[in-house]
């Protein structure tokens, strides 16, 4: 956020070099967020009942699903804090506040007495998923948003892959601690290797310049 400050994005270096810092946040957040989403899901069936107690274990499912709001809000988060705070944009920053509780207050009361738990992890998902498309929308026209979500499927579909497999094919140890362990070592492993792959050009790309810049 101050790197971004400090840039004047009206001249064409400072507007590359503002464009390119924000889209390596934006890749950079979403993959650590993935990340985690996806070792919170293929673990939560041994995390939740050796965490917190056998009596919890109605919860497993709720700690799948709402595991997916750390890519909704960290996400979103690149647009509101690094991006429209950094720049000025405060009532870019202000309006998904505002409409996140307005979309919250009514799903909760209306969700959580009619599901109780389920209710509340579905009103979670959709408040927080309604803020990350407002703050991705106020925000649409100040910024390249084309350049900014290039290239980012393919690290949904590496997720997603994952999750899958993981439904499928997993490490069961006995010992949970010990099954946690192996399945994100595993699948960790898998994760990265994809997102190196997919990022050999970039890579190569960034050896170049710093080797031409020294």
């Amino acid at each position: 956020m101050p790197k971004l400050a400090q840039i004047d994005k009206d001249d064409e270096k400072g507007k590359n070099d503002f464009n390119r810092l924000i889209k390596l946040s934006l890749d950079i957040t979403l993959v650590a967020s993935l990340f985690l989403v996806l070792n919170l899901m293929i673990n939560s069936n041994e995390f939740v009942p050796w965490f917190f107690g056998n009596q919890f274990r109605p919860m497993i499912k709720n700690m799948y699903f709402v595991s997916l709001i750390l890519v909704l809000i960290s996400y979103g988060g690149v647009f509101s804090g690094q991006f429209a705070l950094a720049k000025g944009y405060y009532k870019e920053y202000s309006i998904p506040y505002f409409v996140g509780a307005a979309v919250s207050l009514p799903l909760n009361i209306f969700l959580v007495s009619k599901y109780q738990a389920n209710g509340g992890t579905l009103a979670i998902i959709i408040t927080e998923f309604f803020v990350c498309m407002v703050r991705i929308f106020v925000v649409r026209k100040k910024i390249d948003m084309h350049y900014m979500v290039k290239g980012q499927l393919k690290y949904i579909l590496v997720t997603v892959a994952c999750i899958i497999t993981a439904s499928f094919y997993k490490f069961n140890m006995g010992n949970p601690v010990l099954t946690m362990v192996l399945n994100t070592m595993s699948y960790s492993l898998v994760f990265f290797i994809f997102i190196l792959l997919f990022n050999l050009k970039r890579i190569k790309l960034y050896l170049q310049i710093r080797k031409r810049d020294n």
